[in-house]
This record gives structure tokens, sequence and C-alpha cells, in this order.
């Protein structure tokens, strides 16, 4: 009976895992947010590559103006590439880790008052057939967005000090 058991759990664990093959390797994911703070106050947050307020970093390594590596809490590694900036307006990057690939881009405008409407999107590519199940159970870009829009709530609505 045991060796029927473990049989079992050998067959489904070989068809989860084939079933990347499947699956689009590309995952996408698009939000709007409303922030308190203006589009330039948001903006200076959200381009900011040392990032206090994000929870899920240990570090930041900036290279220079426009890369940097981001080391999570848990996790390999990530490299930044800034591939646009218009103060107030738009922020995009592309990064890359071991295992993936992808870019997120932002828009931001006013949303009345002192608030910012942000909309954004990020794209990950997951090439990896066998990836790319346990990449969308465990780490898909849907649950990290919102981790960061939780943080970056938490980070706009309290006054920036350094």
């Amino acid at each position: 009976q045991m060796k029927a058991i473990v049989s079992i759990l050998a067959i489904a664990v070989i068809l989860a895992a084939g079933s990347g093959w499947f699956m689009d390797p590309v995952q996408r994911v698009a939000m709007t947010v409303e922030l308190d703070g203006s589009p330039l106050a948001v903006y200076a947050l959200v381009s900011d590559p040392q990032q206090p307020w994000r929870t899920d970093l240990a570090q930041v390594l900036v290279h220079d103006s426009t890369r940097w590596t981001e080391l999570p809490a848990r996790g390999d590694p990530i490299e930044f590439r800034r591939t646009d900036a218009e103060p107030g307006k738009r922020f995009a990057v592309a990064f890359s880790s071991r295992g993936f690939s992808g870019m997120w881009s932002g828009e931001f405008a006013p949303a009345g008052g002192a608030r910012t409407r942000l909309t954004f999107t990020e794209q990950v590519t997951v090439p990896s057939p066998w990836l790319r199940p346990i990449s969308r159970v465990f780490f898909g870009p849907e649950k990290a967005m919102q981790r960061y829009v939780a943080d970056l709530r938490r980070a706009a609505h309290t006054p920036r000090q350094r």
C-alpha cells in the first residue's frame, strides 16, 4: 500500500511539473491605484532605487544612476535597469534574475486633491516549463504587486524622512 501511495504522489508531481509545457511563459499583471501625494512625490518613491519602504528587500546595491541590484529578504538577487523616466509622469525598468526576466512600467497622473493615480503593468517571462507552475503558485507578479502596493501605500501616506 505504501508503494501505491508513493507512486501516486510521484505521478502527481510529474504531471504538475510537466503542465508548465502548456503554460504561457509570460505572466502579466496590470493595476491602477490611488495614493496620497502629488505625482512628483509618488514618482520620487517609486523611482528611488534604495526604496527604504519595501518590506521584501534585505538590501539594494546601486551600481549607477540607471542600474541596481535588489537583494530580496528571500530569493535570488534581481538586476534592474531603468528604461524610461519622466519625473511625475512615467517610470519603467527591465529586470532579470535566475529563472526569469521582465519589465515594469508605471504612469503617474493627478487624481484630485493631493493624490496620484498610478497605473502600472508588469510582465514576467519564465522560460523554463519546469519552473512555470512553481512561479505561478508561489512567486507570480500578482502576489508581488499586492505586497508592493501595500508597502507603497504606507510610504506615500507617511511623510518621507531620511
